[in-house]
């Protein structure tokens, strides 16, 4: 298949300067998503996602097309969907009445969707709420994004970021490998239960029904010594799995 898309507009994410994803048409008037990188691929993101086009999964979004080679700027076609962003689908009010039992579907969904990835011995190394997609209807989700895709590998040297990295990244001289994904989903778990309260500078618990066994699971997974998390994300669904 190859696609010629037309009528690419910047309306998606109304942040495409900063993300490169479009909503683009092919001559039947079908839509699709089609996501630009900002950096050359490397080979290993180059083939990760050609396997993933070959072995989807249901929490994941698998691309249509991969239209470039190892070391250039890809070009990446998906299935279009209407679907909010978990950041902007926490904001809605409905997003605000969300109990736990629901946000605890959405954790399992995205350790599973990380279970697939770490299966083939890679780490997504981007696992934040505007790379996940929501269902408006049925609240299940899917993950997105695979530019920052790796094998796990040994940081020299730290450097900060605006995002939601672990520790470790900022300083350096540290192996990286699925715990990487683990803080973030922990942090992302810790989130969906919590809201920031500014006048203590805290994080206060806003879900009431959330037990305490799931608390001690986002507190590990987040766990600012990297010893101390889950070692990959099938070690940390099966704790979620035995919240139930």
């Amino acid at each position: 298949m190859s696609l010629a898309l037309q009528n690419i507009t910047e309306d998606f994410t109304k942040s495409s300067y900063l993300s490169r994803v479009y909503t683009a048409e092919d001559d039947t008037g079908k839509k699709y998503i089609l996501k630009r990188g900002r950096s050359p691929a490397t080979p290993e993101q180059y083939q990760f996602m050609h396997w993933l086009k070959e072995h989807p999964h249901p929490c994941l979004m698998i691309p249509l097309e991969i239209n470039g080679e190892a070391g250039s700027l890809l070009e990446e076609i998906y299935s279009h969907v209407s679907r909010p962003r978990l950041d902007r689908a926490l904001c809605t009010p409905a997003g605000k009445e969300w109990k736990f039992a629901q946000i605890w579907e959405d954790i399992k969904e995205l350790t599973f969707a990380l279970e697939h990835i770490h299966s083939q011995g890679y780490l997504h190394q981007d696992v934040r709420p505007p790379n996940i997609f929501v269902n408006p209807i049925t609240l299940e989700t899917m993950l997105f994004d695979y530019n920052s895709v790796s094998r796990p590998y040994f940081l020299a040297k730290g450097s900060d970021s605006w995002n939601d990295i672990p520790p470790e990244c900022r300083t350096g001289n540290t192996p990286i490998d699925y715990r990487f994904d683990i803080y973030q989903v922990g942090r992302i778990f810790k989130a969906m239960t919590h809201r920031y309260d500014h006048d203590s500078r805290e994080d206060v618990l806003a879900v009431r029904d959330t037990p305490l066994r799931a608390l001690d699971v986002m507190n590990k997974a987040s766990a600012l010594d990297r010893e101390e998390r889950y070692k990959n994300a099938l070690e940390m669904h099966e704790a979620l799995q035995q919240l139930r």
